[in-house]
């Protein structure tokens, strides 16, 4: 007789009991250890975007070939829109894809800025100067605290403009050999091609807070 040919089963062999339960695939343990974010909020992003260019529907419609009906769908949270039509939505509002998503920084959650960009200055004395590098914006942001009576040692000249707000006290800012008196509230923006400094001529402290538009430390 011919020898008995054993069967062999395709399903897949049991796990013992004694193997302990099966080790989670990798999606499942990145989902556990940093949950996925539900996404912009584009329906809220663009009727802010048009409520701010005082565009109606039918105006934005006829700028990116869309029709008025699918945009209000999409505003209404009713219909998604591809990233080919956002794109064209986007062009409307002088927004590409990255600025109108807030994605240029590679990111879509918050983060502090670290401690590498976080720059002292020595600026005069009796004055707190701290640069903040804002990284992928190209954006600078200046703290500066001015004790009574202190100015800037030398006058700053650099590419891009400034936008400076007085947190507290009054300053005045040396621009281009003007004068201009700035106090708590008041926000100044100037060119930063031109020389400028600012000082503390009165007898209590003053704060700022400004931004560059550029990388200068």
């Amino acid at each position: 007789m011919g020898e008995k040919k054993q069967h062999v089963s395709r399903k897949a062999a049991r796990r013992p009991a004694s193997a302990g339960p099966r080790p989670p695939t990798p999606a499942a343990h990145l989902a556990e250890i940093a949950p996925l974010p539900d996404g912009p909020d584009i329906a809220g992003l663009l009727r802010g975007l048009r409520a701010q260019s005082g565009l109606s529907l039918n105006e934005v419609a006829e700028a990116s070939g869309l029709s008025a009906s699918f945009l209000s769908a999409v505003e209404r949270s009713q219909s998604d829109i591809s990233v080919q039509r956002l794109a064209r939505v986007a062009a409307v509002y002088n927004h590409d894809l990255g600025s109108l998503l807030g994605y240029s920084q590679r990111r879509t959650t918050p983060r502090a800025v670290p401690q590498k960009d976080r720059i002292r200055v020595e600026r005069g004395e009796g004055i707190d100067y701290e640069a903040l590098r804002i990284s992928g914006s190209g954006l600078t942001l200046f703290v500066s605290t001015f004790s009574p009576r202190t100015k800037y040692t030398s006058p700053l000249t650099h590419a891009g403009f400034d936008v400076c707000y007085v947190v507290q006290g009054e300053i005045v800012l040396e621009f281009d050999g003007v004068d201009y008196t700035l106090k708590t509230g008041d926000c100044f923006t100037w060119p930063g091609s031109y020389p400028h400094l600012i000082r503390n001529d009165s007898s209590k402290r003053a704060r700022v807070v400004a931004v560059t538009t550029e990388i200068i430390y």
